[in-house]
């Protein structure tokens, strides 16, 4: 999912498609970003801006053709069969996460998930 990707950048992405890994890029319209502004609460780690972390809200409107998807952030690795992850029973829930430890370190971001959230960051 992008905005302002390059061709060229497109390009070398694509190279890593191989029987396995399949690469597609799908525009994200300003249109559909248009709820989501550039506003104080928006910046929880960071002290600017950054609307691709806000792409995974799109997912069920982006690939109304599936029933369930994985979103998994650029820092992530999986070292198993991510089909395991995949057919993770969810039960009647909407969707499934795990705990991101670095969380702990950031007072705002622990505030947003108390407050916000009402979950507890630790």
């Amino acid at each position: 999912m992008n905005q302002d990707l390059s061709e060229e950048y497109k390009k070398q992405l694509a190279n890593f498609s191989n029987n396995y890994v399949h690469v597609k890029f799908f525009h994200i319209d300003e249109e559909l970003v248009k709820p989501i502004q550039n506003r104080k609460e928006n910046y929880l780690r960071a002290n600017f801006f950054m609307m691709s972390i806000f792409y995974r809200l799109f997912i069920p409107e982006l690939f109304p053709q599936y029933d369930k998807a994985i979103y998994s952030d650029s820092d992530t690795i999986v070292v198993d069969d991510i089909a395991k992850l995949y057919n993770t029973e969810l039960g009647s829930n909407l969707f499934g996460a795990c705990t991101d430890s670095s969380i702990q370190y950031v007072d705002k971001l622990v505030k947003y998930i108390k407050d916000a959230l009402a979950l507890d960051p630790r």
